[in-house]
């Protein structure tokens, strides 16, 4: 994550968003760019999405990738996480363009964003009343960490860190294998 560089209201970087070149994220006031990807985590990306939204196909769930923008309304900030799912999608306004319904968020972690995804995104992360579920991924090794919200709002760790496991995306009722996400990785 790159450091915050100016100051402005939602609307504005909305406006100024649709039409920039790169993508910024929005954080209580502050537009903060978005750094490149390594070729792990694009891999990883690229396996996951393919697999979920595979495997929804046909139900009214839909998979987002980097390029779906969401909203926290509660922390007036916007993100782009890697990978989205939301069932019966619900946008910001009619430009279909800000999500803010998501289910599941699924971010691959990096040195530059992994204090960060961990910290003052999953604080905001966890106000959307939509969401359930919330993955890290390590693209240096077999770890995943998948915040789940129990139905008392405790939100519940479990680590995956062999090869035999499997991430469970529990409300979609699916089970993706470690070997799957990591599929052409390379340590």
């Amino acid at each position: 994550m790159a450091a915050p560089h100016m100051k402005m209201t939602s609307q504005q970087y909305l406006s100024a968003e649709r039409e920039a070149v790169e993508k910024s994220e929005f954080i209580n006031g502050q537009v903060v760019a978005m750094a490149g990807a390594q070729r792990s985590h694009g891999r990883i990306s690229t396996n996951l999405t393919q697999f979920i939204a595979a495997a929804l196909e046909g139900t009214s769930c839909e998979t987002f990738s980097s390029d779906m923008r969401v909203a926290a309304p509660s922390y007036q900030s916007y993100f782009y996480p890697d990978i989205v799912v939301a069932c019966d999608s619900e946008f910001e306004d009619n430009k279909q363009d800000t999500l803010v319904n998501p289910m599941v968020i699924i971010e691959i972690l990096s040195e530059s964003t992994e204090a960060y995804d961990r910290g003052a995104k999953f604080l905001a992360y966890r106000q959307m009343p939509a969401l359930r579920q919330y993955v890290m991924i390590s693209p240096n090794a077999f770890q995943i960490e998948s915040y789940a919200k129990s139905d008392s709002g405790v939100w519940v760790l479990t680590e995956i860190l062999y090869p035999e496991s499997g991430l469970d995306l529990a409300d979609l009722n699916l089970r993706i294998p470690l070997t799957r996400i990591y599929a052409r990785v390379q340590f």
